[in-house]
């Protein structure tokens, strides 16, 4: 993403495109991701989480992820854009951002989210699996949008269209 902003022709679109980001998705992106984040630790450990509280934890970890994934992209840079082509991010570092990802929202979850008695950290093992329940409510919920966009399209004969 970094190597997408670094290599725009105008630098002013990058600032508001990123400012844009700051003030708009981001506060939509934690409230999505707190939710998510509430049912993966009900599910998990059997504990209500505060919606303020995991709308804390899910920004520390994005935070955390962000400053991992801006090193990353100056470490591995990706295809410059040329007049025919988007620029790409580097695969290693898609698969290191992936697996970097996960061990943050572990780390985070697993010392952030307190028992039923607000007393120990889960721990990462618990965070591990709260960790693969939100990602995987978060594949079920796109899927199911795919699907339904998809369905959308055949049904009004737009695939046909587009194509």
């Amino acid at each position: 993403m970094f190597t997408l902003i670094a290599q725009r022709a105008d630098p002013g679109a990058a600032l508001a495109g990123l400012l844009c980001a700051l003030v708009i998705i981001v506060p939509i992106g934690v409230l999505i991701g707190a939710v998510i984040l509430r049912a993966a630790t009900k599910w998990v450990c059997k504990i209500d989480l505060a919606f303020g509280r995991a709308c804390g934890i899910v920004l520390l970890a994005g935070f955390i992820n962000f400053l991992i994934n801006l090193a990353l992209s100056l470490v591995f840079p990706g295809t410059p854009a040329t007049e025919n082509h988007r620029a790409t991010q580097s695969p290693v570092a898609a698969i290191l951002s992936l697996v970097a990802g996960f061990v943050v929202a572990t780390l985070v979850y697993g010392n952030m989210i307190k028992d039923e008695y607000q007393r120990v950290p889960i721990g990462a093992a618990k965070g591990a699996l709260v960790t693969l329940v939100s990602w995987a409510l978060v594949f079920a919920i796109v899927l199911v949008l795919v699907l339904v966009v998809v369905g959308v399209m055949i049904a009004t004969g737009m695939s046909t269209k587009m194509f």
